[in-house]
């Protein structure tokens, strides 16, 4: 990634990614919103590393501060597969995100439907796995993501911490670490329990609140 690490969701480079999908879908800096490739484009900072594997606890939900936003911290549970959707994504709703802390349940990538009246393939598996988990408080998100190869275990997640507001249908995000200071526009829709984050118009990670 590009200057500071904004991961927003997950991890896998321009060469594994699976040919339905239209790219790697990247946070600010770069780094996965939740479920797309974490190390897509170029790369810059990991990010504080966790553990790998099935997730345990997420910390609170209270208590971020700019000082804290990347401190080491577990995920929390299971690999999500990527299933690839024909169609367009739906339209993010905007929305009040409830502090908390939220996990990811599910990775979309979106391919164009057929013009040319040939059969449209059905949702099927990209092949790759992620994990996440999304930390609100206040204007700040901690975001703990990983990503890789649905046949192996997932590899050690990335922290990376951004501030927020709320915008219409979008977030205007700045990053605070690893790398402080790039800016990005993220769709959202926040509705009950659930946040879906729309890393580009391609991938959509969600995630609920436990």
């Amino acid at each position: 990634m590009a200057g500071g690490v904004f991961v927003v969701l997950a991890a896998c480079s321009d060469a594994d990614r699976p040919p339905a999908s239209s790219g790697t879908a990247t946070g600010p800096g770069g780094a996965p919103l939740g479920g797309s490739s974490g190390s897509s484009g170029s790369s810059g900072s990991s990010g504080s590393s966790g553990s790998s594997g099935s997730l345990a606890d997420a910390g609170g939900d209270g208590g971020l501060t700019t000082a804290n936003l990347c401190a080491a911290t577990p995920l929390q549970g299971d690999p999500v597969p990527e299933l690839i959707l024909a169609g367009e994504p739906p339209p993010a709703l905007g929305g009040n995100i409830t502090p908390g802390t939220y996990v990811l349940t599910e990775l979309n990538a979106y391919e164009a439907a057929l013009t040319d009246g040939g059969e449209q393939p059905g949702s099927r598996l990209s092949g790759f796995s992620g994990g996440g988990v999304v930390v609100v408080s206040g204007n700040l998100m901690q975001i703990l993501t990983t990503r890789g190869g649905s046949a192996s275990p997932l590899p050690a997640h990335t922290t990376a911490g951004i501030s927020f507001v709320a915008s219409g249908t979008s977030l205007e995000t700045t990053a605070v670490c690893p790398t402080a200071g790039e800016k990005k526009t993220i769709p959202y829709s926040a509705v009950g329990n659930g946040l879906a984050l729309f890393i580009d118009p391609a991938h959509r990670a969600l995630y609920e609140r436990r």
